[in-house]
Parts: structure tokens; sequence; C-alpha cells
């Protein structure tokens, strides 16, 4: 868009800009349908820098050498910009001539794949042509795309989900050990026992069955002084790969939702949800909290009975030592008196 108005300092509040069209109202002006705040007393600038930083799509410059602002799309492809909305409140691309400026729209990208009809996309990344494929379009010309299967990140899950699956249980012997800060704690035990157990269990009845079958095991080695710790044997799990993929990603996950992926993410959904036993225990006004009340009332009775025990004990030595003292008066005086008794038998 272009205006007629002398070059502009773009520092320069819009009020002492003297634009052809006239003066900015304060209020609001829309670019693709997102409205944009303007007073008078804005720079030029902070203007252009609001329009980018909105959500608006674009991105707004100012051309000293040639008087005009530009306004260029985020959004490749033949999309045009919308400037200005019946709810605007500022004449601001009306004063700019952005309003009815001159735009040139870009083009889509057009493509064919295998020989089939034409397609069109406003961005050279394309998905939903090929299925799990994204396809990059950065040429004019002519590309043979081939589709594998990238072992090595299936691997790679693999090894995540055991190591993720250790962590865990590693996690919760060491809270719960004699001694750890959950010591004894048997919701924790019990989210262990499942996951051991179901990492041992057996899925549906297809050509693969279990987890042991594809190399996840504790491995040959035992210590009663720690956890076990599941393994992975890489060349096994490799060789299953290449000899049973569907029934590898059905030990995991299938539609039935048995697999041992499905049973662990609705086990632990469950527990960690908003009705899960961690969370009844864990959250405001749960199990802990509560139990932290009862030990809190426990503590506040047996200091109150304590306290009367202290009354009352000091009320009694109170006693005792007026007793003590009355005893020692009267001890005195039959003292006194026997003196005197012995001086009346000499006499």
């Amino acid at each position: 868009g272009t205006r007629n108005a002398g070059a502009v300092n773009p520092g320069r509040s819009l009020e002492n800009i003297a634009f052809t069209n006239g003066p900015v109202s304060g209020g609001t002006f829309s670019i693709n349908r997102v409205a944009i705040d303007v007073n008078p007393g804005d720079s030029f600038s902070a203007v252009l820098q609001r329009i980018n930083a909105s959500d608006a799509g674009v991105e707004a410059s100012y051309d000293d050498s040639t008087d005009t602002i530009r306004i260029v799309s985020n959004d490749p492809g033949s999309r045009s910009i919308s400037f200005g909305s019946a709810n605007d409140t500022s004449n601001f691309l009306d004063v700019v001539n952005l309003q009815n400026a001159n735009q040139t729209v870009g083009n889509d990208a057009r493509f064919r794949v295998n020989g089939g009809p034409e397609q069109t996309r406003n961005s050279n990344e394309v998905e939903n042509v090929i299925s799990g494929v994204t396809l990059n379009l950065a040429g004019i010309g002519t590309s043979t795309v081939s589709v594998g299967v990238d072992n090595d990140a299936i691997v790679q899950s693999a090894k995540d989900f055991v190591d993720q699956v250790n962590d865990a249980m590693t996690r919760i012997a060491t809270l719960t050990r004699q001694g750890g800060d959950l010591e004894g704690d048997t919701s924790l035990r019990i989210v262990q026992n499942f996951m051991r157990q179901t990492m041992f269990e057996t899925v549906g009845d297809g050509a693969l069955s279990s987890l042991l079958e594809i190399g996840i095991s504790t491995g040959s080695g035992f210590s009663s002084d720690s956890i076990s710790k599941f393994e992975l044997d890489e060349e096994a799990f490799r060789g299953a790969l290449a000899n049973n993929r569907a029934d590898v990603a059905a030990l995991f996950t299938n539609t039935d939702r048995t697999g041992i992926a499905d049973r662990f993410a609705a086990y632990l959904d469950d527990v960690v949800g908003t009705r899960g036993f961690l969370n009844q225990r864990t959250r405001s006004n749960g199990f802990i909290d509560q139990q932290i009340r009862s030990y809190n009332d426990r503590i506040r009775n047996a200091e109150d009975r304590l306290a009367v025990r202290e009354r009352r004990l000091r009320t009694q030595f109170t006693q005792m030592e007026q007793l003590i003292s009355g005893f020692q008066q009267q001890g005195a005086s039959l003292g006194g008196l026997s003196a005197n008794m012995g001086l009346l038998g000499r006499l």
C-alpha cells in the first residue's frame, strides 16, 4: 500500500505526521480480521511493530525512499490479505492508503502423484497425499520418492519404553524401601507389581504373544540386593521386525487395546486420573491430607493432656511445699517447747 504524504520519520507520533488523507483517529483497525489498537500518540514504527506482533499473519515494513508501506503475508500461496472490517473504529487503513491497496498474490503449488490428477496446495509442505508421508516440494521437476520404514527409530522407541519402565520401578523401590521418603507405601508397591507383571503377560493368540519373544526380558543376571531390570536384545528385536513387523506392533498396541502399551496406558491413566487412587491420596483434602490432619489432632490432644498433667503436678508440688513448710514450723515449735520443759525440770 502507498501513502501520499512526505517521507516519514518512523519514530514520530502519528498526530505529528501530515497525512494527505487527514489525521489518524484512535481506535482499532483490522488486518485479516484481527483487530489492532492504535491512537494518535503512537509512533509510526510502533504501529508497524504492533501489526507484526499480532495474529494477523503478516509482516509490515516502511520504505522511506518510496514512502510506501509494504505488507507481506506469512502464509504462502494464492491467499490475499484482508484489510478492514465493519467493526473498525480507526481510519488508520484509509489514511495510509491500505484499504484499497494493490495486492500481488502468490501462486499455489501444483503437483501430480504417479501421473494422477493435478493437485494444488498453498504450501510447499504437502501431507495426506501418500499415507504417513510428508512431501516437501523444493522446485519444479519430477522426483522419485522412496518410502521405507525407519527401523532405527523403532528400536530406539523400544529402548525408551524399557528404560522408562526400569526407571519407574527403580524410583518406586527407592522411595518405598526402609528409610525412603515413602517407606512401606503399599499404593506405590501395587503400581510396581502391576508394571512387572504386565511386562510378562501374554497378548492374544497371534504369531507373537509376549515381549520375551521379541527380545525383552530381565536378562540372565540376578541379584537379591537390587530390583531386576528389563533389557532389550536388539538383535532379536530387529529379527522380529524383519520377520513379523505387524505382530511386533500388535504386542504393544492393537485395535482391541490389549497390547502391553495399551494396558500400561489404561492402568496408569486410571491411577493418576482425577478419580485414581494416587490422585485421591495427593490431592487437596485427599487421604494424605486427612492423615496429616489426624496426626496433628493427635499431637494437639497429647499436648493438651501433657498441659493438664503439668498443671496437676505443679499444683501437687505447691501443696507439698506448703505441707513441708507447715511441718517445719511445727518442728520448730516442738523444739522450743522441749527446751522450755527441760528448763522447768531443772528448777
